[in-house]
């Protein structure tokens, strides 16, 4: 809801419960891209639930660091964001999206405040290494606007295809299916 609350939605009725504030976890790094105290870190932006242990995932916006915490929002642990993969030098990414796919994130990255190429990239499941390796990177779009604000893998819609769909932010505000790898 543009906050830093994680809700969680009863799907048959649309009744929202509070589960906790980034205060839980002691708040979001003033490291978004868009700058120190823009006010842009100030709202959870990339947000992912790990069906294995019912943990989460989460993020600022365009932020450099990424939160593991449990149900109730207590710290598992985080970690900065990978190098993006299209920048030479490379710089730190900024993370817009996250999505669990086993032992492994995906993460949407830009280059800066709106900054393309966007870029998904795959990395380990850890909240303890700084920079992690990346294991395989596809840049989703080379513009700076529209660009990827958020994923989600679907294995279902096209199968016996999948899909990493994309939620663009900017002018076109529309959803993008890319054809990846079936990870599920």
């Amino acid at each position: 809801d543009g906050s830093t609350r994680v809700l969680t939605v009863d799907p048959s009725t649309g009744i929202m419960t509070p589960q906790f504030d980034e205060t839980a976890f002691g708040g979001i790094a003033a490291d978004s891209c868009y700058g120190a105290l823009s006010g842009e870190e100030n709202f959870i932006d990339g947000l992912a639930l790990d069906e294995a242990d019912g943990t989460l995932w989460l993020s600022g916006d365009a932020a450099m660091t990424v939160y593991h915490v449990d149900a109730a929002g207590g710290l598992l642990g985080s970690f900065t964001v990978p190098d993006h993969p299209s920048t030479f030098p490379l710089t730190t990414g900024c993370n817009t999206g996250i999505e669990v796919v086993g032992n492994f994130l995906e993460l949407a990255m830009q280059t800066g405040a709106d900054l393309g190429p966007h870029d998904i990239v795959k990395i380990v499941k850890s909240h303890s290494i700084n920079n992690p390796a990346i294991i395989v990177s596809f840049t989703a779009l080379a513009s700076d606007n529209p660009g990827v604000e958020d994923i989600a893998y679907d294995g279902n819609t096209y199968a016996p295809r999948c899909a990493l769909w994309t939620n663009q932010f900017g002018f076109s505000n529309k959803l993008t299916a890319f054809d990846v790898q079936c990870t599920r």
